[in-house]
């Protein structure tokens, strides 16, 4: 539709009607339309930033979180060597033609006071044989993988043996298990240090 003026025309659109002038081609918004559409856009990259800024802090605590360290981290290695060191055949026998006992059996023994054939302490026996099965297993020194460890054996709460060596920091492999001698039942905890 032409207007008074030649060079102009008028232009109906759904809701909005504009001039543009024939030269240019250039559609023009009423002032209050774009204000509208400024204002919408900015609240979308508002928005967008609030998401981006809740995901990079909930990366942020996701990361925290994974590199705690846990302050007890099992092992199945530990484990296995905890089970087969049960198992494992000691010096000590009680009487001459009886065969050596093995860990497990020591353990009992070790609790009963009991002293070997050859006059040693169960005891020292047990401790001694826990320690050079674990120096020699996992190379227990300053140089190695594993700096320290701590062996634990309790019944009832009650510590039958506490073997230690190296020194002990927050960061260490370990196990525990329970087994069961004609004494009763046991707990037994060995720590890697590291």
């Amino acid at each position: 539709m032409k207007n008074k003026r030649s060079n102009q025309i008028l232009n109906f659109h759904p809701g909005l009607i504009t001039n543009t002038k024939r030269s240019t081609h250039a559609l023009t918004f009423p002032a209050g339309v774009i204000t509208k559409s400024k204002r919408s856009q900015e609240e979308m990259v508002g928005f967008v930033l609030i998401i981006i800024i809740i995901t990079i802090i909930g990366l942020f605590f996701v990361f925290i979180m994974s590199h705690q360290t846990k302050p007890y981290a099992s092992s199945s290695e530990v484990e296995s060597f905890l089970e087969s060191s049960l198992l494992y055949t000691t010096s000590c026998s009680f009487e001459e033609t009886s065969p050596p006992y093995n860990i497990q059996d020591l353990i009992s023994a070790c609790l009963q006071n009991q002293t070997c054939s050859d006059g040693t302490n169960s005891c020292d026996i047990l401790n001694q044989t826990f320690s050079n099965l674990i120096e020699s297993a996992f190379n227990i020194n300053q140089e190695s993988k594993y700096k320290a460890y701590k062996l634990n054996i309790q019944q009832y709460g009650n510590n039958i043996i506490d073997l230690k060596k190296g020194n002990l920091t927050a960061n260490f492999y370990g196990a525990d298990i329970k087994f069961f001698t004609s004494s009763g039942s046991m707990n037994i905890t060995l720590r890697l240090y590291f």
